[in-house]
């Protein structure tokens, strides 16, 4: 599950990296701006970016250029990372800065400085629901498809013209259905 930091602070990138890969997440992304953010998720020429899948956005709020509640908002914006979860990593914990991330998109926020354990326990957190809901989804494609090829036989059996329901139903209640087949009516009884 890919995780993409974004920092504008080598010191507090470095420390994300290295406690997420003590931790055994690997498939690391980094970057040090929002601009960075957008070319590795393909944001900026609308084309996919290196990032083959994000699961989880780690965004500082205070960066320069670009402060990360307008990323969180631009990143949110674009289909494809509507549901992608965004989580701020920041130093600013005023209830005004908090409702105006929350209301760009963002899931959580984790202060600075960085607590190791509360930030593996949220990102744990966020990475199994982010799991369940691709279990989830799966599921529910397998689902439709099953429903849309059921029907797909059933249109295809009454449909056919060799094999159509006979409307000469018989009433002593011992057939359960009558066909006719190349204008035969055979009764089971």
């Amino acid at each position: 599950m890919g995780i993409l930091i974004v920092d504008d602070s080598a010191d507090d990138r470095l420390l994300l990296q290295s406690i997420l890969s003590a931790a055994g997440y690997d498939d690391l992304l980094v970057a040090d701006s929002a601009a960075a953010a957008f070319s590795l998720l393909g944001l900026d020429d609308g084309k996919h970016g290196a990032a083959s899948r994000v699961d989880l956005i780690l965004m500082d709020i205070v960066m320069s250029e670009m402060n990360g509640i307008e990323a969180c908002r631009q990143i949110k914006a674009v289909e494809r990372f509507r549901d992608t979860p965004i989580m701020m990593v920041t130093v600013k914990t005023d209830p005004v800065d908090l409702q105006l991330a929350f209301a760009a998109g963002a899931l959580d926020y984790i202060g600075k400085p960085i607590n190791k354990i509360e930030l593996l326990t949220r990102v744990r957190s966020v990475l199994r629901l982010v799991h369940e809901i691709d279990r989830r989804r799966a599921r529910e494609q397998e689902l439709l498809r099953s429903c849309v090829n059921s029907r797909k036989r059933t249109r295809c059996c009454c449909a056919c013209p060799v094999l159509t329901a006979s409307p000469a139903l018989p009433t002593d209640g011992n057939l359960t259905t009558s066909w006719t087949r190349n204008g035969a009516v055979p009764f089971a009884n």
